[in-house]
């Protein structure tokens, strides 16, 4: 009898625990900082200039209580977009393309794995306000860069790129179940490594490859807004 009473109130009271689990997703806008979002066409992707413009991120959030009141240990992941300047596109086309020519400009994705702590503070009944620290990882993957005319063809694969995240922020809740959150992240400096491959349709054909990487990190800032739905 005693051991059916304790597997009760142990299996009793992981059924409390993970109803005080919560979850949130998140989704708004990712603005891109420092070096990420800044104009320089001639060292732009390949040399530390990442010509990013404000892109989109959806995140999901586990917290988890701890015995301190008001503290979770927190688990976030998600994935955040982020095309190029209107203003590097424009450049590209005007610089680099002959006027039947094709092309795909790269586009940036990052994937965090973050985990850290988290405090809540009531203010009223229905607003409190929250701040949090987390760490992890993040993967950077950027998409093909190609432009193909009417003689030749050339296309660079990026290879995806892991680094060091961290994420700083915090924001305020309402009726504890939506969420207003302002976060800034760095997902790590990234020495992208490529392959670029060469096809000239005038010469039989003739193709070539050739492997590279950045000649200067890229770092990943970004400050994040976004609208959460707490479950």
């Amino acid at each position: 009898m005693k051991r059916i009473f304790f597997i009760t109130v142990f299996l009793l009271s992981i059924l409390v625990l993970k109803a005080q689990i919560k979850h949130e997703f998140s989704f708004g806008i990712a603005i891109p900082q420092g070096y990420f979002g800044m104009d320089n066409y001639d060292k732009a992707i390949f040399n530390g200039y990442g010509e990013a413009s404000t892109g989109l991120t959806m995140q999901y959030k586990l917290l988890y209580p701890l015995d301190a009141k008001n503290l979770f240990v927190t688990f976030n992941t998600g994935v955040i977009y982020n095309d190029v300047q209107k203003y590097y596109k424009e450049e590209f086309e005007d610089m680099e393309l002959d006027e039947d020519d094709i092309y795909q400009i790269p586009k940036y994705l990052n994937f965090p794995v973050l985990a850290g702590l988290q405090f809540e503070q009531p203010i009223s009944n229905n607003i409190g306000f929250y701040a949090g620290a987390e760490f992890g990882v993040n993967l950077l993957k950027i998409t093909d860069f190609w432009i193909e005319g009417s003689d030749d063809y050339e296309n660079i694969t990026f290879r995806p790129s892991a680094g060091l995240g961290i994420k700083l922020g915090g924001g305020f809740t309402f009726n504890k179940k939506f969420i207003i959150n302002i976060n800034y992240l760095h997902l790590g400096n990234h020495q992208v490594e490529y392959l670029l491959i060469y096809k000239d349709y005038e010469n039989d054909d003739y193709s070539d490859a050739d492997r590279g990487k950045f000649l200067k990190p890229l770092p990943i800032h970004l400050l994040n807004i976004t609208f959460s739905i707490r479950l």
